[in-house]
């Protein structure tokens, strides 16, 4: 008889902690993926691109936002034969040889999924113009977008193949190229104020841009500005003029 009880015991705390924890939002049976979702405005409902990580794959983006895996890799100029293994990480990975001055990564495959889905983007990032390719020939690209964005686009000769794994795909053309070489500073996320006067702008003219004193100068641009309550896009477009 106790027996009995005890199996109808355990059955209740075990079921009820469930129920418990449905009815509090903490029991999921579906994936994170699944819940990538704007939560307010116009777009309730529609997956959120800002829930995007480093490790979400491209056909977990292709099942969330109906992109096709294989538009997403020929926007990022990826070789794959498999482009639903992609993941957002390997943008980065992929265009490390341009250097750190040229910052393409998970954050633009969060760009490139909003306007894509005309939904509200968040922070602006780089773009490889084969991306802006793809927006135009999908019609999601115009004019407006292109004033705001066009300091953003780092320009890249598509690759012909999967087999066309080198470098080769990722020189810049050349009308473009002091955009982004080396020689030239390419303000980026990382990008700190030293390295805007190591590239030849005097400090007092940061300070004027930004309208502080900077005191810490190994500090990012984009931490200094986010402290502030400034648009680091605004501030890269002014620092990036006045960089000789």
């Amino acid at each position: 008889m106790k027996r009995k009880w005890a199996a109808v015991l355990v059955l209740l705390l075990t079921f009820g902690g469930i129920y418990l924890a449905d009815m509090l939002g903490y029991w999921q049976t579906t994936s994170n993926q699944d819940l990538l979702l704007v939560g307010e405005g116009d777009e309730v409902g529609l997956a959120d691109p800002e829930a995007i990580r480093g490790s979400t794959t491209f056909l977990d983006i292709e099942q969330s936002f109906l992109i096709p895996s294989a538009t997403l890799a020929t926007a990022f100029n990826l070789p794959s034969e498999n482009p639903g293994s992609l993941k957002a990480m390997d943008v980065s990975e992929f265009y490390e040889v341009l250097g750190e001055e040229v910052e393409l990564g998970t954050g633009s495959v969060k760009l490139f999924v909003a306007l894509y889905t005309d939904v509200p983007h968040g922070e602006l990032e780089n773009l490889p113009s084969t991306a802006v390719d793809v927006l135009k020939e999908n019609g999601r690209w115009s004019e407006s977008l292109e004033e705001e964005i066009s300091a953003y686009i780092i320009e890249v000769n598509p690759i012909s193949s999967v087999e066309d794994e080198s470098d080769e795909g990722l020189v810049v053309s050349e009308e473009n190229e002091s955009s982004v070489l080396p020689s030239a500073l390419e303000i980026a996320g990382q990008t700190t104020v030293k390295d805007v006067v190591d590239a030849g702008v005097p400090l007092e003219t940061v300070e004027d841009i930004l309208g502080i004193k900077v005191d810490q100068v190994n500090l990012s641009i984009k931490t200094i500005a986010e402290q502030n309550d400034l648009s680091f896009g605004t501030v890269k477009e002014a620092l990036q003029a006045v960089l000789p």
